[in-house]
């Protein structure tokens, strides 16, 4: 009886090794990608601006500038605040048609 019963021991133990290794890679998932999440808002002339957050264990500050330069493209942008240790940028674009906000 000893083996039948050892081997439902070890059976239990695989499942739950494999439920804990899935809830382990799905938190550490989460930690590291918290990526640059970025919302649209207005600034204080009425212009669309953005708030970018660049949280998470991957992310550093210059993730924010990467994605502020990707939001706006060759127009570049114009940093309205910022805060490197939170991470936390606001900005606007400029125009296309002047180079400046």
């Amino acid at each position: 009886m000893l083996p039948d019963s050892l081997f439902e021991w070890q059976l239990g133990m695989q499942t739950v090794r494999s439920w804990a290794a899935a809830v382990i890679t799905a938190l550490v998932s989460v930690t590291l990608v918290s990526c640059a999440g970025g919302r649209t808002t207005y600034l204080a002339d009425g212009s669309r601006g953005y708030s970018v957050s660049c949280r998470g264990l991957l992310n550093t500050w210059d993730s924010c500038l990467v994605k502020a330069g990707r939001i706006c493209g060759s127009r570049g942008y114009n940093t309205i605040n910022e805060d490197q240790y939170d991470r936390t940028l606001l900005f606007g674009c400029k125009t296309a048609a002047t180079g400046s906000k």
